[in-house]
């Protein structure tokens, strides 16, 4: 009989990405790397024990890797932040939706939030200007992103409390050199 207790829950790439909130490609970028601890199936598909994940978060976390949220309903931009600030050793959190980034500036205590003006439920002015105005959340750097006209966002980004704000299209210096100016 089969001893409960030497049983692993073991994950797919998939379940993994959620569990940690990355993309596929930056697990992928963490198997590869040996970051995280996995094994193949004969089909070739990485599976991963949760005991390992738990050792790479505990390890993560050691290290004081800053923890930075990124708001954005553009999935391809979601992608593109989170490839570029996990090469610089952050510890990234893709939100896609505005409503729920107010959930995980709680549960996550991020040291930064990268913050999409221009977003389908609510905009991020109100977004910005709502956790600007909460005790609890009122410290964290605002870093606004858009592609709005450089004269609006100047008029308006200071009114709601954000810290700074960056231009789309920028690249991946320009994002570094921002965030850096804050964690």
């Amino acid at each position: 009989m089969l001893d409960i207790d030497f049983v692993d829950e073991i994950l797919n790439t998939t379940e993994a990405c959620k569990f940690l909130k990355v993309s596929h490609s930056t697990m992928k970028n963490y198997l590869r790397q040996g970051k995280i601890k996995a094994f193949t199936t004969p089909g070739g598909h990485y599976r991963i024990y949760r005991k390992d994940i738990d050792d790479f978060i505990e390890q993560s976390n050691k290290k004081g890797y800053k923890k930075i949220i990124v708001v954005d309903d553009d999935l391809d931009i979601l992608e593109l932040m989170d490839t570029v600030l996990h090469t610089e050793k952050y510890n990234v959190i893709t939100v896609c939706d505005a409503v729920k980034l107010g959930i995980k500036v709680i549960t996550e205590k991020p040291d930064l939030i990268l913050l999409d003006i221009m977003m389908p439920s609510i905009d991020g002015y109100e977004v910005c200007r709502s956790l600007k105005e909460d005790d609890i959340t009122k410290n964290i750097p605002i870093i606004l992103v858009t592609g709005i006209d450089l004269k609006a966002v100047k008029n308006n980004y200071i009114k709601v409390g954000a810290d700074s704000y960056l231009l789309k299209p920028f690249t991946p210096e320009q994002l570094l050199d921002k965030i850096r100016e804050y964690v």
